[in-house]
This record gives C-alpha cells, sequence and structure tokens, in this order.
C-alpha cells in the first residue's frame, strides 16, 4: 500500500492482466516515487495508479515516544535478530505538496488517494493533465468528506472499505 511489497513489477503484472496495478508511494521519498511511476511505465502499456496518503499534517512524535516505542519493540527486535536501536530517519515522512508536484510531473495515468482529501487544486490540475484520480474511504463519513469537499467535475470514483 505505501511501499515495500507493491513494486512495479508486480503493479504491471496486474496491469497487464487488466485489472488496475498500483505501487504504493505513501511513505517513499521523493526520488523513489519517481522511479517507481517511472519503472511502472516501462514494464507496461496498460493503464496502472499510484497510491498516497493525505493525512491531516500532525507534528513529529517526540524523542519520549519513539524512546517509548523502541523499548517496547526491542523483545521482537531481539527475537528476530534485528539490530538494537537502528537509526532512525531524518524524517518521517515527505511532504504531501512535494509528492503531489512529483506525481504531476511524472503523469501516472491514475492517482489514488487515502486517509483524506489532496489539498485544494490538485483534482482540477490531475484533470487537466488527463490523470484519473480515485479517492478510498474507510467509512461512510470520509465518503461525506470527499463528496462535499472536492472539486466534484474532477473526482472521479470513491471507494469505501
Amino acid at each position: 500500500m505505501a511501499g515495500g511489497p507493491s513494486i512495479p513489477q508486480l503493479a504491471a503484472a496486474v496491469s497487464n492482466t487488466g485489472s488496475l496495478g498500483c505501487p504504493g508511494c505513501g511513505y517513499l521519498s521523493l526520488n523513489a516515487i519517481r522511479e517507481q511511476i517511472r519503472a511502472t511505465r516501462t514494464l507496461t502499456d496498460k493503464t496502472f495508479a499510484v497510491r498516497f496518503f493525505t493525512p491531516k499534517q500532525t507534528d513529529p512524535p517526540s524523542n519520549v515516544a519513539m524512546e517509548e516505542a523502541r523499548r517496547l519493540l526491542e523483545p521482537y527486535r531481539k527475537e528476530m535478530g534485528l539490530p538494537k536501536n537502528p537509526e532512525l530517519p531524518a524524517k518521517l515522512e515527505e511532504s504531501l505538496e512535494e509528492q503531489i508536484k512529483v506525481i504531476l510531473q511524472e503523469t501516472p495515468p491514475v492517482v489514488c488517494f487515502t486517509f483524506g482529501v489532496p489539498p485544494e487544486g490538485f483534482l482540477g490540475d490531475s484533470k487537466e493533465l488527463g490523470i484519473w484520480t480515485i479517492g478510498a474511504a474507510k467509512c461512510p463519513e470520509e465518503v461525506r468528506v470527499m463528496r462535499d469537499t472536492l472539486e466534484p467535475v474532477s473526482f472521479s470514483v470513491c471507494l469505501c472499505f
């Protein structure tokens, strides 16, 4: 969903069967998003989507919270033979605005967003570029937010699961 197993090879294979393959980009760096889209495009001539998250911006966790999480995870890390106290990333997420810039520059055929709604203007920009948009909602309230918030002429599909 956000990287990891949803690689371009899998997305292309799914698209090549006539379904909608979708490499997840939610947790990827800007360069990795660009690479996922380009790699998928080279592996299929069929329609594919990219998926990203549109959550409300939150403050990063405190050092105290991060240390507590490390403490709680340590027994599992030890059991699995993973290194103790791995180095934390410099930042925990990419800027949504920067991710959107990359997505619009790379113009994948379809963009799927989840965990909220994209910033104003994104859907209109996508439509102008010929990018279909899919909003994924996890509950009826998110469907209502999408219905009431999004630019209606640009919104393609809403899924609720």
